[in-house]
């Protein structure tokens, strides 16, 4: 199995016969399983090292399952997408709300639902983020 690391930070998996390095590129082949799949798991979160997660998943033992589960989910990919588009969405809205009010027009019912629509959005975000990570989520280490 080749794994590339790009010069910034993205990597690729695939076939290959050797091992080299290019300027600025890693390009290592592995044939154990473990590496294989420790590589394939920093690919999924990037900036993490696999003895990181690892260490982080042991912490994580005693931890129930619904809680384990929820962790799982504000960690991966698809919610941070779905978060940076609602960010992106209630900026928008708020430009739109602000220039409404700049001409003195009244705000649309659709515009004042879809606020507290976002507002509920990141009111579960933040109750789940306290769920899952309890006093850490203020920078504690209990």
């Amino acid at each position: 199995v080749l794994l590339v690391r790009a010069p910034w930070g993205t990597e690729f998996c695939g076939g290959a016969q050797s091992e080299f390095r290019m300027t600025g590129w890693i390009v290592s082949v592995s044939e154990s399983r473990s590496q294989i799949l420790d590589a394939v798991k920093d690919m999924a979160a990037p900036g993490i090292s696999s003895f990181d997660r690892q260490e982080r998943m042991e912490g994580r033992a005693t931890w129930g399952h619904r809680r384990r589960c929820i962790m799982e989910l504000i960690e991966s990919r698809a919610y941070d997408c779905f978060m940076g588009l609602t960010v992106i969405g209630n900026v928008i809205l708020t430009i739109y709300q602000t220039d409404l009010r700049a001409q003195h027009d009244e705000t649309p019912m659709w515009s004042l639902v879809l606020g507290n629509f976002l507002l509920v959005v990141y009111t579960v975000d933040a109750g789940a983020r306290l769920y899952a990570l309890r006093l850490d989520l203020f920078g504690f280490n209990m």
